[in-house]
């Protein structure tokens, strides 16, 4: 049997990193299987400094296809333009006027709503926020705090095999590596997550256990759930409201007019006023990015975006006018049975396909190709809310909650409340239940707290249930309680 021995390497500041951002490209030569790459429903994998994939559009256009309406209808819609709102929000004016320490920005955008959890729904604002994150170019930044780099077996009797670790995660003030994510300090095990394929991955955990776990927007799809299975890092009830700071570190790094990198441009684009354009040079970020809906235009499908492109030519910089005309989307949202759950993978709930268009490395930079297909699964669908799989919904600290597919929002109570409303006769009293519209109840019996009897079953049909039982007035120690079924 082989024994395991792990190195790390550890860099020490003078400074204290307290927050970090990873970046999102295609998978590298060395980012292979058995080292915890490329083996479960993941685009790419996590790049190095100034190899990073980025739009160098500044309109990104978007559409739900019919599946999509068909399932979620107009209200899904909204919590999908919801997410894109949050990320329009914190870019503002540009990243060009976002506050060096990035101070407005939360290190928490999770809450938590107890009521969307008790009947299991996961957030489709929130997936589809980090969707976007991720198409964006970013990456989970805890799944990234420590990457296995390579892998060696020793000859020795037994054999040891060695993991190298590195960090694939960078400070959103000054770039260095830092293991750091939103104040939280990552340390991480070698633990094996797959038998077939053989697969090991650095799994990262808080060192301070007391330290909330997973508090990124773009950990959201790449995040790692008890006992390392990786799964989406917002579970049934959990929603964001916000973008965090290193999320926002991160956009501003990809859109920085100092980050400079050689680019080509998308082959829909050409010039206004001359036919003759350029098209690989280094160019700088765009500062700001904008998403626009996908129009029809005459019957046609049509978008057509006219924007100042800026290159450098021997050092200074260049512009030109170029005009984009679209006939399809860059990123369309889809509904679609996605199969089963058969472990704690997460293809059941959801999957993406996403593609790069490289520079002149093949490791990077490169920009991010347009006709990104994200697919919600329609899984979870069984008779009660409580069922095993989840189901897609929308909500926030309100009481008012969706559950798709389709269909009319409804008020959640506050709680369900047991009422004796009037004395019928000496031995029966009228009760009322106050509850949720269609969920079953049972109504329980105790003369001590301690030992408690069913004594009938009902269902709240619309919400309301009134209904006669017998209770003798002699015995003042009999307590009554309604349970959900």
């Amino acid at each position: 049997m082989q024994s395991l021995r792990f190195f790390s390497l550890l860099v020490f500041f003078v400074s204290i990193r307290c927050g970090a951002f990873a970046l999102l490209g295609p998978l590298q030569s060395w980012q292979i299987p058995i080292l915890g790459y490329d083996i479960r429903d993941e685009v790419g994998g996590p790049q190095n400094l100034g190899e990073e994939y980025r739009w160098n559009v500044p309109v990104i256009t978007y559409a739900f296809d019919s599946s999509f309406v068909e399932f979620f209808g107009t209200n899904g819609e909204r919590a999908v333009e919801e997410a894109l709102g949050m990320i329009t929000n914190a870019l503002g004016g540009g990243v060009s006027t976002l506050s060096p320490l990035l101070e407005e920005f939360p290190l928490r955008g999770k809450n938590r709503n107890q009521r969307a959890a008790m009947l299991n729904l996961l957030d489709l604002k929130t997936y589809a926020l980090g969707f976007i994150l991720e198409e964006m170019g970013l990456a989970g930044p805890e799944k990234n705090s420590w990457v296995l780099r390579g892998r060696s077996i020793t000859a020795d009797t037994p054999p040891v095999t060695n993991y190298l670790r590195i960090t694939r995660n960078f400070d959103p003030i000054d770039f260095a590596p830092t293991s750091y994510v939103n104040g939280v300090f990552y340390t991480s095990e070698v633990i094996q997550i797959s038998f077939n394929p053989e697969a090991y991955d650095a799994f990262e955990f808080p060192a301070d256990p007391t330290k909330p776990y997973l508090t990124s927007a773009a950990s959201i799809i790449a995040g790692y759930g008890p006992g390392g299975f990786p799964h989406g890092g917002a579970e049934a009830g959990e929603y964001f409201s916000s973008l965090t700071r290193d999320d926002v570190g991160g956009l501003r790094y990809l859109l920085s007019t100092n980050n400079v990198n050689m680019e080509d441009i998308l082959p829909d684009i050409t010039g206004v006023g001359s036919t003759s354009i350029v098209h690989a040079a280094p160019r700088p970020g765009l500062n700001k990015i904008s998403f626009q809906r996908f129009s029809k235009s005459d019957g046609t499908l049509n978008n057509t975006n006219t924007y100042l492109d800026t290159f450098l030519r021997d050092g200074i910089p260049q512009q030109q006018q170029l005009r984009r005309t679209s006939i399809q989307p860059d990123i369309t949202f889809f509904a679609s049975d996605l199969g089963t759950c058969e472990s704690f993978d997460t293809e059941h709930r959801f999957s993406r396909r996403a593609d790069w268009l490289n520079g002149i490395d093949t490791d990077g930079p490169g920009i991010i190709k347009p006709g990104i297909q994200i697919i919600f699964g329609k899984i979870g669908l069984g008779p009660h809310p409580e069922s095993y799989n989840p189901r897609w919904g929308s909500f926030d600290d309100s009481t008012s909650i969706e559950i798709f597919p389709a269909g009319p929002s409804y008020q959640i109570p506050n709680t369900f409340r047991l009422t004796p409303l009037t004395n019928e006769t000496n031995s029966q009293f009228l009760w009322e239940l106050n509850g949720i519209a269609g969920v079953d109840y049972r109504i329980e019996k105790s003369d001590d707290l301690q030992l408690w009897t069913s004594i009938t079953n009902i269902n709240a049909t619309n919400g309301t249930f009134s209904f006669q039982f017998e209770s003798s007035r002699s015995n003042s120690n009999s307590f009554y309680r309604a349970l959900r079924n």
